[in-house]
């Protein structure tokens, strides 16, 4: 399960965060990422230097922009979209 970093994530994750990111990469199988993978841009697609590499990412009411765009398929696996009552006319 990864839920380390969220979509507030706005600089390149380095140091032991960048470490930890790496070694779940390599070490985990299957990982879940809860609403977008640690490291990705849900705007832009692009990677905060290095991110968390899912098997599915289970996000919250509709599918991010950036799970679409730039290195964001490489990175969210299979998507679920989980309906927490966010109301339709919000989406916008």
């Amino acid at each position: 399960m990864d839920a380390i970093f969220g979509v507030g994530l706005d600089r390149d994750i380095t140091g032991w965060r960048k470490d930890v990111i790496e070694a779940v990469n390599v070490l985990a199988k299957g990982v879940i990422a809860v609403d977008i993978p640690s490291g990705l841009n849900g705007t832009t697609g692009k990677i905060f230097g290095v991110c968390i590499k899912a098997a599915a990412t289970v996000t919250f009411s509709f599918v991010k922009k950036g799970f679409l765009l730039n290195r964001g398929p490489e990175f969210t696996g299979k998507i679920v979209v989980a309906d927490i009552g966010i109301p339709l006319r919000l989406y916008d």
